[in-house]
């Protein structure tokens, strides 16, 4: 007989959309440290660890907006010297005991009482705190309708008798109030974090997290590179060192910024018409471009070009004027120019 025509099958790719799968162990790393004290470390590994336990009043979005974390919402007052700030129910310490108002005023006043911590200028404006209920008072030393954008340090508990801390250095001892809580810790070696169940937000899908101790930063490196480590972060003068296939480099912007600065004190860069002479004659794209290959985004003012503050995003004004302002003072949603 005749045989059938052979007709060959065509499949139409289709996107596939992974949904997380809950559970599994991610593997981190951190170097070596010698305080667990958010206000007194320098280690800027151990910072992103204690961020995965601690959260703060207020978090950043992808564009760097403003977000409520512990705190549920503000108020600032009309001269812009008053900020409310109120408290959310539902979160909590690892030990079940509500985050509360009192331990925002003890966290600030520790700051303030710490001059070497890298989080001491995001404090200086408050000049006192006042807890009413579950909201706290913060009077600023001078009026700032944007000083809610500098409340994103971990919050700390005032009392911490009898917490029982797994994680501590002798003299500071970690319980967290947010998505992961210290579960192990094996002196100098490793760090084990779980899921917390009773976390306010929304739960992470990871359901462990080791974190690694290793003696330095290159040594994390390497322990990424043999594959020992799941994510390592790197600027972008490292990304030619995981240049392979079995890596996946995601980008994200930071709130960095590369900028060329005159020293306007001195010739000639005291004259204005040289400043400007040299701006107009510096191409920017091509910067972009050539030295960093396409991988630094652009931005009128140092502010993340996708936040409701950059004012490239804001109707009210046209770019091209934008371009000729020599002043400009930002307020949340409302923006004034001076040319």
């Amino acid at each position: 007989g005749k045989e059938p025509e052979i007709k060959e099958e065509v499949i139409a790719e289709k996107k596939v959309e992974y949904e997380p799968v809950e559970g599994g162990t991610l593997r981190l790393s951190v170097t070596r440290f010698s305080t667990v004290d958010p206000y007194k470390n320098k280690e800027n590994s151990m910072d992103q660890f204690l961020r995965l336990v601690y959260d703060s009043l207020f978090k950043y979005d992808k564009n760097y907006n403003l977000m409520p974390e512990l705190a549920s919402g503000y108020n600032i007052s009309d001269n812009s010297k008053t900020l409310t700030i109120e408290m959310n129910p539902a979160a909590r310490w690892q030990d079940g005991s509500k985050v509360t108002a009192d331990d925002v005023a003890y966290t600030i006043n520790k700051i303030k009482n710490s001059p070497g911590s890298p989080y001491n200028s995001l404090v200086s404006n408050i000049a006192s705190t006042k807890v009413m209920g579950s909201s706290l008072e913060l009077q600023l030393a001078q009026p700032n309708s944007l000083e809610a954008y500098k409340l994103i340090f971990p919050i700390l508990k005032k009392d911490t008798k009898g917490t029982g801390a797994l994680l501590n250095d002798g003299e500071f001892g970690v319980v967290g109030n947010g998505m992961f809580v210290v579960s192990g810790y094996n002196k100098g070696k490793n760090i084990t974090l779980k899921r917390n169940e009773n976390y306010h937000g929304k739960k992470p899908y990871i359901n462990e997290i080791l974190v690694n101790i290793y003696s330095d930063e290159e040594i994390r490196k390497n322990m990424f590179m043999s594959s020992n480590v799941d994510i390592i972060d790197c600027s972008y003068y490292d990304l030619n060192k995981f240049d392979y296939d079995i890596f996946r480099a995601s980008s994200y912007q930071s709130r960095q910024f590369d900028f060329i600065t005159f020293n306007s004190g001195r010739a000639p860069f005291d004259q204005g018409m040289n400043r400007k002479a040299i701006s107009k004659i510096i191409d920017m794209k091509a910067a972009v471009e050539d030295a960093y290959r396409g991988k630094l985004q652009l931005s009128l003012f140092p502010i993340n070009n996708g936040s409701e503050l950059n004012i490239v995003n804001t109707v009210l004004f046209d770019k091209e004027q934008v371009k000729k302002t020599r002043l400009i003072a930002f307020e949340p949603r409302r923006l004034k120019i001076i040319t």
